[in-house]
């Protein structure tokens, strides 16, 4: 009788525990949120050599920057962080690009 009442308590476990949602990078700096999800195409924030430079991003508002790191154009990949860090990001995007 126990393990037919520890069968559905697992499966609901291992359920919850394998959500596929982006985790919370809080521990981690806007720069390195930058670093682990955008250096590796678009260069340093400031870096206009660079076909794909971001050198321009701060003509978008903060919105406009977090639609496209959810929505992203051509072959882009998704950002997969949480909406906090997505804002985080695209704050700190703004602010490296400034002129």
């Amino acid at each position: 009788m126990g393990k037919i009442i520890m069968i559905p308590f697992l499966i609901l476990l291992l359920t919850a525990c394998s959500k596929k949602e982006p985790v919370d990078q809080v521990h981690l700096t806007e720069p390195e949120l930058y670093k682990k999800s955008c250096i590796t195409c678009h260069g340093k924030p400031s870096d206009t050599s660079i076909n794909l430079s971001l050198s321009h991003a701060h003509k978008y508002t903060k919105e406009q920057l977090i639609d496209i790191m959810v929505n992203p154009p051509g072959g882009m990949p998704v950002i997969k962080l949480t909406d906090y860090d997505r804002e985080r990001l695209a704050d700190y995007i703004i602010n490296e690009t400034k002129p």
